[in-house]
């Protein structure tokens, strides 16, 4: 983008400027600073329109697409067997079932994929960062205050967790 040296430039004329120009309380420094600081980047170097973000529908994949003609199908078959006589009716029944079964086992595979895809990030994120993934899991940080002694509290656990007859076969 630009030189180191416009950027040295830059820091040496802001610590002049920020010298001169900062005097007052706390809170007026601190907003002269981000003015001032921001308008003489502006001059300086300009400023990059941000370009839009062109939002692009999701198509469905294949199974979503599959499962989809399916239902539409068997919507179509129950209508028709509504309407049917009796020897139709055992016919369209046939095929419901098949119908049936067919989106039946596309939607356990699509919902094994999503599983493993959610396992897959899960298994990302952990690795990236085990303390935040982990953290996140368990939730925020409790707060309160604990009403007894640490004594009391190993004393329970001590007789929580201990075997008094583990000596004994």
């Amino acid at each position: 983008m630009n030189s180191e040296a416009q950027w040295r430039d830059l820091n040496d004329d802001l610590g002049v400027i920020l010298e001169t120009s900062l005097q007052g309380c706390v809170e007026r420094r601190i907003e002269t600073l981000t003015s001032l600081i921001y308008n003489i980047g502006k001059e300086r170097f300009g400023v990059e329109e941000r370009k839009e973000k062109s939002y692009t529908k999701q198509t469905p994949n294949r199974r979503e697409q599959k499962i989809k003609q399916l239902r539409k199908e068997l919507k179509d078959l129950n209508r028709r067997y509504k309407k049917s006589n009796e020897l139709e009716k055992l016919g369209i029944a046939c095929i419901t079932d098949s119908v049936r079964e067919e989106l039946r086992r596309t939607r356990r595979a699509e919902q094994l994929e999503n599983s493993n895809k959610k396992k897959a990030k899960n298994r990302a994120n952990f690795i990236k960062n085990p303390y935040n993934y982990t953290k996140t899991l368990l939730g925020g940080e409790r707060t309160g205050h604990l009403h007894c002694s640490k004594e009391e509290v190993e004393k329970y656990l001590h007789e929580t967790h201990s075997d008094k007859e583990r000596e004994t076969p």
